[in-house]
Formats: C-alpha cells, structure tokens, sequence
C-alpha cells in the first residue's frame, strides 16, 4: 500500500490516493479477487463517477481491466475524481522534452516563464522541473531567492552561480513550500531557519538533495544542494586541470609527508577532487 495515502472508502474497498500512485484493497480478500497493485497516473485513461455518487470507475490505458469501488458517498467520489485527475494533468506535463533532457538557460527561462503564468495546480510540476534541470545540468546547488515582489531562480555549476529563470514572489513562496513538504519540513514556519532531505529520481539513478530555508525580509529563501552519486568519483584527468598544474598536483599528493589543503567558493569542486585523490591513491 501507499505510504501516506489519502483513503475514499467504499461498501466493497478502499481506494488509495497517492503522488506515488494508486492503489485499490478490497475489503475482503478473496482469491479470485486480489489487491490491485499500484497504478501510475499516466496510465489512467479516464475517471467516472455514477449518476448517484456511489461508484467510481478507473479506466485505463492498455490490457489493465478497469477498477470499480462501490459504495461510496458523492463528495467522496467527486473528491477522488478530481484528485486522479490532477494527478493525470501533472503526469502529464511531467513528459515534456524539458524533464528528461538538459535545456539551454533562454529555454529554462521560457518555460518557467510560461508556468508561472499557468495555474497554481502547476507549482508540483514547476518544482519537478527545477530539480530536473538543476541535475540536468550537473549543478550542485538550486537557489529561490526572493527579491522584492519576485523570486529568482539560480543554479550553481561549476562554481559559478547563474540566474536561468525569475517568478512572481508568491508562486515563488509556493515552490519553496512544495520543496519544504516534498523534505518533511515546515512549511507553516516560515519564520524560523530549517533543513531538511529527500531524494529525487533522474536518469535512472537516485540523487540527494539537502535543503535549507532561511526567511528573510522579502520571503523564505531557500537553497538546494545535490549530491549525485554519478558525479562523487571521478578520475583526476576528467577535472579539467592544466596538464603541468595536474602533474605538479599528483607529485604534491604522492609524497608521504606534508599538508594539501583545498580551498576555493562552495560547489567549485573541493569534495570531488578530494574524493577523485583519494582513489587513485588507493588505486597506487
């Protein structure tokens, strides 16, 4: 079953209602008659309710036979029809070109624009996008900085910190709530200083994100740190160092006395080259 689900309940099950999925228990087990196994928005097809309110019909795409809960109660049943259809809407939008692949900063900036213009049920979506493109891009922070009656948008990559979008201050508050729910924070407390982690999935592979919210006079700002497995070990030569900087490094760290330090502004690299060190140490 679905962690966190919210339930509408019917005379013969419960249907399970989830960002995740949905899910139908029936409320008697019956061999002929199993648990549904969890079902993804994008393979809904359509949402009915009966004439009378007491029945709800999920309708899907492809072989999958038709889920039917009845015995419902219609504030119930309309309440779960707009809750799937929501969820279909935001699968939905979740298949753009933008998702799956890295976009240059104009087009970032143009369909930020374009959301910010479409309605509130889009902030999910919005946020999902900028966690996409943030990993899309190879960038180790995310920032939403609020700025008078707007909020930037703004990406770490190779140390260099670049503004790819900007959004109306209040849809920007809301983002920065969608990230603080989606990390199990408060997103009623605005007025004090929170972290908070969750994990998002890209390109096959799970990445860390840790967050930090501070408010400030304009709003909460909030910062988005990354932390990509595919990206933690790399070889030395893939850094980009100068070939006589490279050799005069290696020769520092083979020696078996003495002090490297490794400085430089956050997300410049310091963990990665100090990791990439170790390992080809190791390696020797």
């Amino acid at each position: 079953m679905i962690d966190n689900a919210e339930i509408v309940q019917g005379s013969d099950g419960a249907l399970h209602i989830a960002p995740e999925g949905l899910a139908l228990k029936y409320r008697w087990s019956r061999p002929d008659r199993p648990d549904q196994e969890v079902a993804k928005y994008d393979e809904v097809a359509a949402v009915e309710v009966s004439p009378n309110g007491r029945q709800v019909l999920v309708v899907f795409a492809g072989p999958r036979e038709s889920w039917t809960l009845k015995g419902t109660v219609r504030p119930e049943a309309m309440w779960a029809k707009d809750s799937i259809e929501r969820y279909m809407e935001r699968a939905q939008a979740r298949k753009q070109p933008l998702f799956e692949s890295k976009a240059d900063v104009e087009q970032l900036r143009a369909a930020i624009a374009e959301m910010a213009g479409a309605d509130s049920a889009q902030v999910p979506v919005l946020t999902d996008l900028l966690l996409a493109q943030a990993i899309h891009h190879g960038a180790t922070d995310l920032h939403l900085q609020p700025s008078g009656e707007s909020t930037l948008v703004r990406l770490r990559v190779d140390g260099q910190l670049v503004t790819v979008g900007e959004m109306p201050g209040d849809l920007g508050q809301r983002v920065v709530a969608r990230l603080e729910v989606m990390a199990r924070m408060k997103s009623f407390a605005a007025g004090i200083a929170q972290t908070g982690r969750l994990t998002v999935e890209a390109d096959g592979r799970s990445v860390d994100v840790r967050l930090t919210a501070l408010p400030t006079t304009d709003g909460v700002r909030l910062t988005a740190r990354f932390f990509d497995p595919q990206r933690a070990l790399v070889d030395l030569d893939a850094l980009g160092f100068e070939p006589e900087v490279l050799a005069g490094y290696r020769e520092a760290i083979g020696q078996p006395g003495g002090c490297v330090v490794m400085t430089g502004p956050a997300g410049s690299g310091k963990t990665t080259t100090m990791y990439a060190s170790l390992a080809e140490l190791v390696e020797a």
